[in-house]
């Protein structure tokens, strides 16, 4: 029995050691990338004359480039900062009007959890939902899950495709790479980060395109 409650012990430690180790790690990224942002609005404009002069590009060429690369990475922002923001705001509202306690906190999470594709706001509105039925209240649960399939899911899907399709040509299924890749190879911040070297990367290749032969 003793030794039995030493394996449990220990396989408490050892999950609760990887969680805070987890959430460390992300508080982290998350605190670079704002630190990384601050300094991009604040020296950004210097950053790009430097850059400017140093890369062996036709001026053109580079115009062009920079304003391709300008309108990927805005196209990526707003399609998953600011979708996410305002599906996990919506999706905060059906928590409320549902009686969800902490339903401001949990609005906050589903911000955050919008930006990862597949997984979104559903593991709190399916949390939500669970909650509900155990306190006997299966109208509110219905109710959730309908709102959820239809109000949640039209605004990611039509809000989504207005922010992001008509301003980036990056498909869904490179996106989701970018994200997940990303996010494997740098934490919280690959969320972010991701995306916008994808969208870079294509901005480039077909500026190149246009202006040099790259088949020759």
């Amino acid at each position: 029995m003793s030794r039995l409650l030493d394996r449990l012990a220990s396989a408490a430690t050892d999950r609760t050691s990887r969680f805070v180790r987890s959430g460390l790690h992300a508080v982290l990224g998350l605190l670079l990338l704002l630190f990384l942002l601050y300094y991009l609005l604040k020296d950004g404009d210097e950053f790009v004359r430097w850059a400017k002069r140093v890369t062996p590009l036709a001026r053109p060429v580079q115009d062009e480039l920079y304003v391709e690369a300008e309108d990927a990475t805005w196209a990526v922002l707003k399609g998953h900062v600011f979708v996410a923001i305002v599906q996990g705001f919506v999706s905060g509202i059906g928590l409320f009007v549902a009686g969800v306690p902490n339903a401001v906190f949990w609005t906050v999470v589903m911000m955050f959890l919008a930006m990862v594709p597949i997984i979104g706001v559903a593991p709190v509105l399916g949390g939500a939902t669970v909650y509900l039925l155990t306190l006997s209240r299966p109208l509110a649960a219905v109710l959730l899950v309908v709102y959820g399939m239809t109000v949640v899911a039209a605004t990611d899907d039509y809000l989504r495709a207005l922010v992001i399709d008509r301003a980036s040509s990056l498909h869904s299924a490179t996106v989701l790479v970018g994200v997940f890749g990303a996010a494997y190879l740098f934490g919280a911040i690959g969320l972010f980060v991701g995306p916008i070297i994808l969208a870079l990367s294509k901005a480039t290749v077909e500026v190149f395109a246009d202006y040099y032969d790259l088949a020759g």
